[in-house]
Formats: structure tokens, sequence, C-alpha cells
């Protein structure tokens, strides 16, 4: 192989692995940090909300009026 191909796959071969280094260093993806708390409220006609558990699930009571 001549210099000029030596070079070129060097380089290549430099950026591969700047690309690897990077995405190992640190997480994948980095987390993401809110600066406000907020909130939303889901009701119905009539008044009746829905709830979130202490588990972080979303809770939605059905009263059927039959």
């Amino acid at each position: 192989m001549d210099r000029y191909t030596k070079f070129i796959l060097s380089i290549i071969a430099v950026g591969i692995l700047g690309v690897n280094f990077h995405l190992y260093k640190d997480a994948i993806i980095t987390p993401a940090h809110a600066e406000n708390i907020q909130y939303m409220i889901i009701c119905d006609t009539e008044g009746q909300c829905a709830d979130v558990t202490n588990s972080g699930r979303f809770k939605v009571s059905i009263n059927d009026p039959r």
C-alpha cells in the first residue's frame, strides 16, 4: 500500500476508536433533569379524576351508574 492509503486508513481507524471511546466513556443516553415539576389532572365531565399510586402507576376508577 502506498503512503496515501495508509494515511487515510489510519484517519478512519482513529475516528472509529474516538467514536467508540465517546460512546462507552459516558452513558449512551444521558439522564435528563427537570427544572420545574409540572402537574396534570385528568378528570371527566362529572368531576371524577384519575389518580397516581405510590408506585407511580396511573389509576382510574370507573363507577358504573347502572
